[in-house]
């Protein structure tokens, strides 16, 4: 997943720092992807409709949490997030952003790949269990294969691999 953010202390922080580029940057990407229409006319009302809506984050790191769960809630999980770096702020503002994200964004979803992991650490602590049940799958069909066409059996797979 990958989405617009720029996070600060405060909401407010957050929305001071994006006057540097947020509505530049917006207008381009409304150049090159599908937008929805905007109905607000303020700066400040256009950052609160990205932010309702779910567009964007221009706010807090609880904001962030609260963006990156939805969408979790919604799809039903994904790999990553990747933050949308598009000249939102200056650089020290988006560096601190980016400081803010990982000092309380990303330690809110640790443990989200431990499912993965177990997934990962059962396979290869199966001792090849996998490989040799495909092996075998492969072996039999070939064997079958041949039987149906009245051939003989092809050698065995698993006996190259032993």
């Amino acid at each position: 997943m990958m989405g617009p953010m720029h996070i600060a202390e405060t909401q407010q922080d957050a929305v001071d720092n994006c006057r540097f580029g947020l509505e530049r940057v917006m207008d381009y990407l409304a150049h090159v992807v599908p937008t929805p229409p905007r109905d607000a006319t303020t700066y400040e009302a256009r950052v609160a409709e990205m932010n309702d809506s779910g567009g964007a984050v221009i706010g807090t790191p609880d904001m962030a949490i609260a963006q990156i769960q939805r969408l979790i809630d919604q799809s039903g999980g994904f790999g990553c997030f990747l933050m949308f770096g598009g000249d939102f702020a200056y650089v020290a503002a988006t560096k601190r952003s980016y400081e803010l994200f990982a000092q309380y964004v990303m330690p809110h979803f640790q443990g989200q790949l431990a499912p993965p992991q177990a997934s990962h650490d059962w396979i290869v602590g199966a001792d090849h269990a996998f490989v040799k049940a495909t092996i075998n799958a492969i072996d039999k069909s070939m064997g079958e294969y041949a039987a149906e066409r009245g051939r003989p059996a092809p050698p065995r797979l698993g006996d190259a691999l032993s």
